[in-house]
């Protein structure tokens, strides 16, 4: 089959590159990585559907030149119709981008079983089907790119954060075993592993109704990330969301994509770390964790925490995106100033603050 024609139409010269159909379908684009994302494409000159549940929040991608479509990854039909969309218009999908995704912070015991459902729900199950969907069509024309979006924390995981990286692991395990299956069929899988990200101002989160024991058998380690996250997102190592969009669009443009993009300073170092014997590991992990709490104490130095916290900024540091928890059993983790809330902490549900969750789109 000739260059700019597909099973289905033909497709403008314009829209070529390098044999590579430039179309492409990015969820959780209402903010974070995601939205940067669709800007990067956007500007490159590829056909952008950008997505978001809600699209009130991705009105200003439309104005730049993105197709706008509403899509719930949890909602198989959105999904169908959003790719009925594009095959229509386009004639083919050249890649695909899974950005959508939100992270817990809480220890795996303050964690109900629910809530780890609806983790899995966006984090994994969503992704997978999203790539069900788009390779009979990317293997009928022999070509397409599926980019996940994943986390250094799928690589290495910290303390608190066991939810959303079991979440990340399951998503590096799939686009493993994909990668494998699909690259007889002219198709690349590759995951983007970023570590902290830079986000602007916070928008309102809604929180669950449990309580959660901050002075219990975790208060040393809850402590540790309150004293973390007082650095934040605009910590040492911390990038901006445009520059995992640029290794996104890397991974898009490239013949023979890696399958891996740890990006960032902290990312490469987590990725190195996971090479550690656990029991190294666990002993790093618990000496750090001790020195942060003894900084804290005699110390107001930020500078001097973030030295003794760096693992936790890869939770703390993260895109600062509303999570809207309109599923059963979805909370969120925030700040409202003064410490971080945990999955089963709220005062009257919804706060104003910074979100402590992996938000590289929005919650989908």
């Amino acid at each position: 089959m000739s260059v700019g024609e597909t099973s289905t139409g033909i497709i403008s010269s314009e829209r070529i590159e390098n044999g590579v159909q430039k179309s492409v379908l990015i969820t959780g684009c209402s903010g974070g990585v995601g939205r940067a994302t669709a800007q990067e494409f956007n500007e490159a000159g590829w056909t952008v559907y950008a997505t978001a549940r809600n699209p009130s929040d991705i009105e200003t991608l439309g104005e730049a030149g993105c197709e706008l479509a509403t899509l719930d990854v949890a909602d198989q039909s959105d999904i169908d119709r959003v790719i009925d969309r594009i095959l229509d218009d386009e004639g083919a999908i050249g890649c695909l981008v899974n950005a959508a995704g939100y992270g817990q912070v809480a220890t795996i015991e303050d964690t109900s079983t629910e809530t780890l459902k609806s983790q899995f729900e966006v984090n994994v199950f969503g992704p997978h089907r999203l790539i069900r969907a788009v390779l009979p069509h990317m293997r009928r024309e022999n070509n397409g790119t599926i980019i996940n979006v994943s986390s250094v924390l799928g690589r290495v995981a910290l303390p608190g954060a066991g939810a959303y990286s079991s979440s990340k692991f399951a998503l590096e395990a799939m686009s493993d075993a994909v990668r494998n299956e699909v690259g007889k069929f002219g198709i690349d899988v590759a995951v983007i592993e970023p570590g902290p990200v830079q986000t602007g101002a916070s928008e309102r989160v809604t929180t669950g109704p449990e309580e959660t024991d901050r002075e219990g058998p975790y208060e040393g380690l809850y402590s540790t990330i309150d004293n973390a996250t007082a650095v934040g997102s605009d910590g040492p190592g911390s990038i901006t969301p445009e520059r995992v969009a640029e290794d996104i669009l890397h991974a898009a443009s490239s013949t023979k994509p890696a399958a891996r993009y740890p990006t960032g300073t902290p990312a490469r170092i987590g990725v190195l770390a996971r090479f550690l014997p656990a029991g190294v590991q666990d002993a790093l992990l618990d000496a750090v964790e001790k020195l942060g709490r003894w900084f804290a104490g005699v110390s107001s130095s930020r500078v001097h925490s973030w030295a003794c916290e760096w693992p936790w900024q890869a939770i703390s540091a993260m895109p600062r995106v509303s999570l809207l928890g309109e599923s059963a059993g979805t909370h969120a983790t925030v700040s409202s100033g003064d410490g971080w809330r945990s999955p089963r902490q709220s005062d009257a549900g919804s706060l104003t603050g910074h979100s402590m969750v992996d938000f590289w789109g929005d919650r989908p």
